[in-house]
């Protein structure tokens, strides 16, 4: 799946709604928008809701690029895999670039499926 679009020039101190809560997923990988930091090194929150999982385990996850074009997993920045039906993470971070988006994917499982819902805020 495509990013949903960009957000350009995310400052300090707001919050995102990066993937809306209740969003069926039932083919991965999932990426979410990509925001541009403009300035790398903000701190940033997220959390993640996973509901009604099934067929598989779960992984959530953010990625950064220097270009908007090559991607790698930031350090620190990955959820638990998520193994039981419902699960609940918030996990903590600093954006080492200057763009950032949301990534996940089934471990395995043609079949599998879930609903989820990710926000992030920036300080």
């Amino acid at each position: 799946m495509k990013p949903w679009f960009l957000f350009n020039d995310v400052p300090s101190g707001l919050s995102f709604i990066v993937i809306p809560p209740g969003t069926e997923v039932t083919d991965t990988p999932l990426r979410s928008a990509t925001f541009d930091l403009k300035t790398p090194g903000l701190s940033c929150k997220s959390t993640q809701t996973v509901n009604n999982l099934e067929g598989s385990t779960f992984y959530g996850k953010y990625q950064e690029s220097a270009d908007g074009i090559s991607w790698t997993d930031l350090a620190g920045a990955a959820f638990t895999f998520v193994i039981t039906s419902s699960n609940i993470q918030t996990i903590n971070f600093t954006s080492s670039k200057r763009y950032l988006r949301y990534s996940c994917e089934f471990d395995a499982g043609d079949f599998a499926s879930c609903t989820l819902g990710v926000s992030l805020s920036t300080s």
